[in-house]
């Protein structure tokens, strides 16, 4: 994902690999925007899909025809249709 930025962007972006407890953390700390509750839930979210149960959140269905009446985006096409939104946000 992070090349697939980088290649349509040409602003260079790194992939971050989180693991829960980091995770969680990051949401945690003094100052964040997320609420107490939220990063907890997320922190078990996030376990869920680790462990498996929650491993259908990862299926992946070819939908996008049937619900927006046009052909998917690869992610690059979308980067690219995106790009100057996507170095903005990255700063």
């Amino acid at each position: 994902m992070a090349e697939t930025l980088t290649a349509a962007t040409g602003h260079k972006f790194k992939a971050a690999v989180r693991d829960a407890e980091r995770f969680h953390n990051d949401l945690a700390q003094p100052g964040s925007a997320f609420e107490p509750a939220y990063a907890k839930g997320g922190l078990e979210w996030f376990r869920q899909v680790e462990d498996g149960r929650m491993a259908y959140v990862g299926s992946v269905r070819d939908d996008t025809k049937t619900i927006l009446g046009r052909e998917p985006l690869l992610l690059r096409e979308w980067a690219k249709l995106h790009a100057s939104e996507l170095v903005e946000i990255a700063g």
